[in-house]
């Protein structure tokens, strides 16, 4: 559709539609009918000369089962092409980000995936037990700064990472994981009483 009147050749100034389906300014088509109009029964389109009625019967003359078929022949177009213009182009703005936001964490995702497939390489290769690692906010610490332990480290290099590892938890969480009674103490049901002496 044109953003433009075909009779003043300007931007519409409430566009209307007429049966043939062209679309003109109200003002423009009330003119031209006006001025066109040999018997103010009908008028014909500026454009492809269709004729069309511009008088609408009584409704009162008419049964009321018909009256759902009486349109006027001259209806009001709601298109406001700025304003969608506008809207458009801050969705497409808005679907540019989001599909950037999701091509990084799909990043973040795969590139999560090949250390935890590596982690569990690394398990099978040294046969130990690898513990969760994370730093003081709880989140889960960058593989950058994961203690490595590999099969053929030293027992100092085993010791250091322990010792990484143990200043990185939260150590009140390792104390009560690892001390003599632990049968009544559960991580997951948060605070809760135990039966050890203080």
């Amino acid at each position: 559709m044109s953003t433009q009147c075909a009779i003043c050749l300007c931007d519409y100034t409430e566009p209307v539609s007429i049966p043939c389906g062209h679309v003109y300014c109200l003002k423009c088509i009330s003119d031209h009918i006006l001025s066109s109009s040999p018997d103010g029964f009908s008028a014909s389109c500026p454009t492809c000369r269709t004729s069309f009625c511009i008088v609408l019967p009584e409704l009162k003359s008419l049964p009321t089962q018909f009256h759902r078929y009486i349109t006027p022949s001259i209806r009001r177009v709601l298109v406001e092409p700025e304003a969608f213009k506008q809207r458009l182009d801050a969705l497409e703005a808005r679907n540019g980000a989001l599909e950037r936001e999701n091509r990084a964490l799909m990043a973040a995702v795969a590139k999560e995936k090949k250390d935890l497939q590596e982690a569990r390489k690394q398990l099978k290769v040294t046969g130990k037990k690898i513990t969760r690692v994370c730093d003081s906010n709880r989140s889960i610490m960058p593989p950058s700064k994961r203690p490595r332990l590999d099969a053929n480290s030293s027992s100092s290099a085993i010791a250091t990472a322990r010792r990484r590892l143990l200043s990185s938890a939260n150590l009140e969480a390792f104390a009560r994981a690892h001390s003599t009674k632990r049968s009544v103490w559960n991580p997951f049901a948060g605070a809760q009483m135990t039966s050890r002496s203080r």
